[in-house]
């Protein structure tokens, strides 16, 4: 059998002519009288709707959330880094949230958050909480990183844990101050952790391993913003 019966190419449930295509990365296809094509808009803006209830590219308003960056290991890795085009400020969000998922590979294998390449006025101090809820304090200054959980939480390998961080810019003291959740899923140990970083703006955040550790193939980093202006 020929290739007679075979049809190709971008077309229209209407008219059955391909009268629109899209041919530019990022571009949307949506109706207006006939298929549009909308180019993809700028660094940051959000898609909106105009007054003629047509879709537009716009800055973000205040209070909306802004996704800074995702990523999902598709391999294990010691580190991961995030590094924005321009350093985040006070004067465009007002919060950071990071999530992480992921699973260790190592006993001691234990995740450190660096904000900003800053490792001298660091502090934080909180609590693990095992799963017969008996509590150990934690305290630490002029560590250099945070350890998002300790040898107490994350005791074994092959552990599954999730964390989140909240933090946003102090610009009269030019501090990261933040809080951190993390969570064993594997054993239900959890710690809770407040934190303080010397930096007036966040430039870069790190996460790595110590050890020989990894994190595990899957694990996912994802951390928004929400917007001032």
């Amino acid at each position: 059998m020929g290739n007679s019966g075979m049809i190709a190419g971008a077309f229209s449930s209407v008219s059955g002519k391909a009268d629109k295509t899209l041919d530019t990365n990022g571009q949307i296809l949506y109706y207006n009288s006939g298929r549009q094509a909308l180019n993809i808009g700028s660094a940051n803006q959000v898609l909106t709707v105009s007054g003629s209830n047509l879709p537009s590219w716009a800055a973000a308003s205040s209070g909306a959330v802004e996704l800074l960056d995702y990523e999902d290991f598709s391999a294990d890795a010691a580190d991961y880094t995030f590094t924005p085009s321009s350093a985040l400020t006070a004067d465009n969000y007002s919060e950071f949230r990071i999530a992480i998922s992921g699973k260790t590979d190592s006993v001691n294998a234990i995740p450190t958050l660096i904000i900003s390449d800053s490792v001298d006025n660091v502090y934080f101090t909180g609590e693990t909480i095992n799963g017969s809820g008996v509590r150990t304090a934690l305290t630490g200054s002029d560590t250099g990183i945070i350890n998002i959980a300790s040898t107490t939480t994350i005791a074994a390998a092959n552990k599954n844990f999730m964390a989140f961080i909240s933090m946003s810019i102090n610009t009269t003291s030019n501090y990261v101050s933040g809080y951190i959740e993390t969570m064993n899923l594997t054993n239900i140990l959890a710690e809770r952790k407040f934190f303080e970083v010397e930096t007036a703006n966040i430039s870069k955040i790190e996460l790595n391993m110590t050890s020989t550790g990894k994190f595990k193939a899957d694990t996912r980093f994802i951390m928004t913003g929400t917007k001032t202006s």
